[in-house]
C-alpha cells in the first residue's frame, strides 16, 4: 500500500501516466477508482501489469502481477491483476471490519 507519497492516484496520473507503455482506467474495484499501468522498467506488457486502487485521496493499494510462461499471450496480465487487486481490497476490508 502506498502511504508514503500521500498523493493517492493523483500521484500516479502525474508521475506514472506520462511514461507508461500501458495506461488503462479500470472499472471501479469495490467502489474504488483503479488504474492499470506498465512502465518501461516494470516489465513486458504481455507479461506484467501493475494495478493501483485509490482507497483514499492519500493512499493506494498496489498489485503487480507477472504471468507464468504458460499464460503469456493467452490472458491479459491487467485482467488477472485486476482480479488480484479485488481480492486484496476484500482482504483489507475484512481486516478493517468494513
Amino acid at each position: 500500500m502506498d502511504t508514503q507519497s500521500r498523493h493517492g492516484l493523483s500521484g500516479l496520473y502525474a508521475n506514472v501516466q506520462p511514461k507508461a507503455e500501458v495506461w488503462k482506467v479500470l472499472p471501479a474495484i469495490q467502489g474504488f477508482p483503479a488504474v492499470a499501468s506498465v512502465t518501461p522498467s516494470g516489465g513486458a506488457p504481455d507479461r506484467y501489469c501493475s494495478i493501483s486502487v485509490g482507497l483514499l485521496d492519500t493512499a493506494t493499494v498496489d498489485v503487480g502481477l507477472f504471468l507464468g510462461d504458460s499464460k503469456i499471450g493467452k490472458v491479459d496480465p491487467c485482467t488477472v491483476g485486476s482480479r488480484a487487486a479485488d481480492a486484496a481490497v476484500s482482504t483489507l476490508r475484512e481486516k478493517a471490519g468494513a
